[in-house]
Parts: C-alpha cells; sequence; structure tokens
C-alpha cells in the first residue's frame, strides 16, 4: 500500500477528534474521504500533511514513517492542497507554482532550468498557462484551485491531499478539478462534500463520523440510502449513473405539514 494510516488518532486542545483510524490507500488510486461537517476530515488530512500530530498512531508512505522523515523528504513525497490555503501576498500565478519547488532547493540556491521546466509543465497540465502572469488574488474560485493543483503538481510529489477541493465552485470547475486530480497519475485523497461526485471519481471512499471510519470501499457497496440516513440524517434516492452506473443521490423533500386554515 502507498499510502497507510494505523491506529490514528488526533487531539485538538483537551478534545480528541479522530480515534483510532485504520487507513490504506493504494498507489495510484483516487479514494474519497466524506462525511458531514465536524466529522473529522480535515482533522485526518492534516495528520498526513504533518499539520497536525497524532497522539496515537503513525503514518506511512510505502512502508516509512512520514512523520520521521526530516521536512524536505516529506514534501517530495506528500502534497497538499489544504481547504484554507490562503495566499496573502501579490504573487502571480507562476510565482505561487515556483513556491512548489521550494523542497527541491537549498536556502539560497537560484530557480535552475529543471525548477522553470516543472513550473511550466504544472501550469499547463492544470490548463492554465494563459493565467501565468496573472495575479493570483484576481482569479476566479476555480482558477485559484487549479492554479493551488498546479503548485502541487511543481512540487513533485506522487501523494496528493485535497481537502474539499470543489468547496464553493460551481459545476464546471468542480469537474474540471476532478478530472485534473484522477489524471495525474498520482495517489490522490480528497475529502469531499458531494457524494455522488465522489462516487464518479473516486475508486473507493471511506466515511467518517464522529472522528471513526464507520464505512469503506467500492462506492457502489457504500454509497446507499441508508447509509445517508444513518450517517447525515437526510433522506436520499439513490439511482445508478446513467452512464457509469455509479450512485447518483437524488434529494427528497420531507412531507409537508398539513396546513391549517383558521375557522
Amino acid at each position: 500500500m502507498s499510502l497507510t494510516l494505523q491506529g490514528v488518532s488526533v487531539d485538538l486542545g483537551r478534545r480528541r477528534v479522530l480515534s483510532d483510524i485504520d487507513l490504506s490507500v493504494p498507489t495510484g488510486s483516487f479514494v474519497g474521504l466524506l462525511g458531514p461537517n465536524g466529522s473529522g476530515k480535515s482533522a485526518l488530512l492534516k495528520a498526513i500533511y504533518r499539520a497536525h500530530r497524532p497522539a496515537t498512531g503513525r503514518v506511512l508512505v510505502d512502508g516509512r514513517d512520514l512523520l520521521a522523515m526530516p521536512p524536505r523528504e516529506a514534501a517530495r513525497r506528500v502534497a497538499a492542497v489544504a481547504q484554507d490555503a490562503a495566499v496573502e501576498f501579490g504573487f502571480t500565478v507562476r510565482e505561487l507554482v515556483m513556491v512548489g519547488r521550494t523542497p527541491h532547493k537549498g536556502l539560497l540556491d537560484a530557480d535552475d532550468e529543471n525548477d522553470h521546466a516543472a513550473v511550466k509543465d504544472a501550469i499547463e497540465r492544470v490548463g492554465c498557462a494563459h493565467l501565468a502572469q496573472r495575479p493570483f488574488n484576481t482569479l476566479s474560485g476555480g482558477e485559484k484551485q487549479r492554479v493551488l493543483i498546479a503548485r502541487a503538481i511543481a512540487q513533485g510529489a506522487d501523494h496528493l491531499i485535497l481537502d474539499e477541493p470543489t468547496n464553493q465552485l460551481d459545476i464546471r470547475y468542480q469537474i474540471q478539478v476532478l478530472e485534473i486530480a484522477a489524471g495525474l497519475g498520482v495517489t490522490v485523497l480528497a475529502a469531499l462534500h458531494d457524494l455522488s461526485l465522489a462516487a464518479l471519481f473516486c475508486e473507493e471512499v471511506h466515511i467518517l463520523l464522529d472522528g471513526r471510519i464507520v464505512e469503506g470501499g467500492p462506492p457502489r457497496n457504500v454509497v446507499t440510502a441508508e447509509l445517508v440516513r444513518r450517517v447525515y440524517a437526510a433522506e436520499v434516492l439513490v439511482i445508478p449513473h446513467p452512464e457509469h452506473g455509479t450512485p447518483h443521490l437524488l434529494p427528497r423533500r420531507a412531507p409537508s405539514a398539513a396546513v391549517r386554515f383558521p375557522t
């Protein structure tokens, strides 16, 4: 297995937000992490990309302890696009993507031909070559997400962690971002809200509830109306996608209350 979590627990302050997580992500696969708000998805991803240190357990990459690796080596193996990735400086798109090359250079090293080639390739792969000289903070939400993925590509890591990459994007950009991630040929673990999109793109999904994994496996086996009722407290119809056969969710309205007229 490429990415493995063994008995991972995470504490924030005095509260345990994740408990005894066991999870394996096979090499080159696209795996989804699902669950309602507050279930622990972001905390789990932060434990992988070293923003949180687990209280118990280990995070392994190809059998090696990720937290025991030097920071530069860890950054060459795992790249992350965080949900709260803020860019406050006036970076152009090209300058921001070049930041992804940091793990490959010494403190005072100048950008070389390899860096420029990697950045050019990353920007082209996400379809943002025409935005290379634009200030990052002038882009739309979907454009920003593609540029942040380009930065992760330039980082050269073979594992990509995505925290809600489609959040607040319209359907066009949601599909674009997930198509890009699925086509990179690297190991991807993504926290997602839209269960239909997760089922369409992910080979496996794992469901978090109250800091524990309650279900995992291929979307056809996991994403069911009963599971959505139990985990999300929502009523849905689940039908096969007409092209791919993956689970597709249709919301159901609650029964209307009886209308009472004054007498």
